[in-house]
């Protein structure tokens, strides 16, 4: 809605799919359940009457049939970082500046 009122354009479904160009389906509206979708998306004027009948047959199909629409969830990687520093084991045991085998 934003960009359609940067370009002076009315925030209506056609013109927020012409704005959002082929970005529209990267969009993972079939990783919403069946009522987020029909409550948000599909009253939005956004998808066409097409797209809205292939999602609610998606939502409702077991097994899933494929869709224009990215059905994937996003990966998220974690980078998990074991060791923060090298600790000189010699020196976490010395006593008064005393080497290792002395104490």
């Amino acid at each position: 809605m934003e960009e359609c009122k940067r370009r002076e354009l009315a925030p209506d479904g056609a013109n927020q799919r012409s704005v959002l160009g082929k970005a529209l389906s990267l969009i993972r509206f079939p990783l919403m359940t069946a009522q987020e979708f029909a409550n948000g998306p599909a009253k939005s004027g956004l998808l066409t009457e097409q797209e809205k009948i292939d999602l609610f047959i998606y939502y409702a199909s077991h097994p899933k049939p494929s869709t224009r629409f990215i059905s994937e969830p996003r990966v998220y990687f974690v980078v998990l970082k074991l060791f923060s520093e090298v600790v000189d084991v010699r020196t976490m045991y010395s006593h008064n500046n005393a080497s290792p085998d002395e104490i």
